[in-house]
């Protein structure tokens, strides 16, 4: 219905818009919409890439930079990012990726 859920630590928020929700309630501003592709390490931007290949860095349009710290080989062989790094000038994400589960 286009509502956003958010559960955090027992306490349930909801609303319109996934990104304005975390501004609202913890002063959180990044691009949630674009996690997705962040986290399979296909950003939007103007990307570096290291020897491998794999994008090291970019900086999106809204002046976040996202930075690949390491990637990892998961169950299949899919080599994706394990550590990633979202940060504006008032805010820095840290994503760690452990594991990853194929949905049928």
């Amino acid at each position: 219905n286009g509502t956003t859920y958010l559960d955090v630590q027992g306490r349930s928020f909801n609303g319109d818009n996934a990104r304005n929700l975390l501004k609202e309630q913890f002063n959180l501003d990044i691009p949630v919409e674009k996690l997705p592709n962040i986290m399979f390490g296909i950003p939007e931007g103007k990307c570096s890439y290291d020897a491998d290949g794999y994008v090291k860095s970019t900086t999106l349009a809204e002046g976040y930079t996202v930075n690949y710290k390491q990637y990892k080989a998961f169950k299949g062989g899919y080599v994706l990012p394990s550590d990633i790094e979202i940060g504006s000038t008032n805010n820095k994400v840290l994503i760690k990726i452990n594991s990853v589960t194929a949905l049928n």
